[in-house]
């Protein structure tokens, strides 16, 4: 069973979470054309923008060189790289379901990908890092230089030791969550004041990352628009309560 999806380089300068509108199914068509020509299989649409092929082609290397003129022709049509995860051999009918779960589970590794790949291999992931928004001396001009840095390091941490995709995306979320949470005491102010037009970073959103560069894209536009929403609230008044927050509240509860 083979998986097979486009996508852009984890590193792109260009890097927009927009579909680039590729035709899935002008794609697929070329794909069986070679498979056809090598009489080695059939491909389908699948699902998430996915194919699946299931192919006779047995050894690793007979795959790459099969993969290579198909993406030769693929790169005719746009910029996005070639991606490919393969189960086992699928020796029965009844392990079918099971082997393309397993070269799913392989194709996590693509969200590390710097360019296309085949991932042929089950991987070991590490924990996620902890990544936490700092609860003092919210919205100070340090607290702001801080927050950017550990957003930035996260994502460097775990593109170092290759973590779990389905951690580090979780662990974005919650971080977001108290971005958010934590301005909306601060201001006083609600979700969709601080993200009108249904722009709030649901959960949904994130799971449309692709790649460590896709996530950190989203998690630097949300800190982006939270910080735009602070700088026009920022007045006085705000300065005022931010002061008595951070340095005198605790006094003035034990009064």
């Amino acid at each position: 069973v083979l998986i097979l999806w486009l996508q852009k380089a984890s590193d792109d300068e260009k890097l927009k979470m927009e579909p680039e509108g590729v035709n899935e199914g002008l794609i697929c068509g070329l794909i069986q054309e070679f498979l056809d020509i090598a009489h080695a299989g059939k491909v389908f649409l699948y699902e998430k923008g996915a194919l699946l092929a299931l192919v006779k082609i047995g050894e690793l290397e007979e795959i790459r060189r099969f993969l290579r003129q198909v993406e030769s022709q693929i790169n005719l049509y746009t910029d996005q790289h070639l991606h490919v995860a393969v189960s086992d051999e699928v020796s029965e009918r009844t392990a079918l379901l099971a082997q393309i779960e397993k070269a799913f589970e392989r194709g996590q590794a693509s969200f590390y990908a710097r360019k296309g790949g085949i991932y042929a291999r089950d991987l070991q992931w590490k924990s996620a890092p902890r990544l936490k928004a700092g609860k003092q001396d919210v919205w100070s001009n340090q607290w702001r230089e801080n927050t950017e840095a550990e957003i930035r390091a996260f994502i460097r941490k775990c593109e170092t030791e290759k973590c779990s995709p389905e951690q580090v995306r979780e662990t974005a979320m919650r971080f977001v969550q108290e971005l958010v949470f934590a301005t909306e005491r601060f201001f006083d102010a609600g979700s969709e004041d601080i993200f009108p037009e249904g722009r709030n970073p649901s959960y949904a959103k994130l799971l449309e990352t692709g790649t460590i560069g896709e996530l950190e894209y989203w998690l630097l536009k949300v800190w982006k628009e939270l910080e735009i929403y602070a700088d026009t609230r920022k007045n006085i008044q705000y300065e005022i309560k931010a002061f008595l927050l951070n340095h005198y509240m605790e006094e003035l509860s034990q009064s």
